[in-house]
């Protein structure tokens, strides 16, 4: 599966710039590895409204998407984050990224 730009009609497809499959799983990988940041921000976010039930979503992932343990719990992991980042950006002024995230100093 390539991830393209939109382009318009007049432009062939052959020449569409898309993202090499490497790019994503960087992307991926680093979204996985924030688990500091999603365990900081649930708790937060649980202070914040006790009601909320956004800790208790797991993220799991099909498993045709990974090969190995490791690949599955930064999918996860980086599933959880983005579901997190989703309802910080309701809730709060401040948005996750850049402000919570990196003045938090997480790795």
């Amino acid at each position: 599966m390539r991830i393209c730009y939109q382009a318009p009609a007049s432009v062939a497809s052959s020449t569409l710039r898309a993202l090499h499959w490497t790019t994503i799983w960087h992307l991926l990988t680093w979204l996985g590895s924030q688990t500091v940041a999603v365990q900081a921000g649930l708790s937060l976010l649980s202070q914040r409204d006790p009601a909320d039930d956004l800790h208790r979503f797991v993220g799991a992932v099909a498993p045709q998407k990974y090969r190995s343990p490791e690949r599955r719990d930064i999918l996860t992991t980086g599933r959880r984050l983005l579901h997190l980042i989703d309802r910080w950006d309701q809730i709060f002024p401040e948005r996750f990224f850049p402000r919570f995230a990196t003045r938090g100093g997480f790795p």
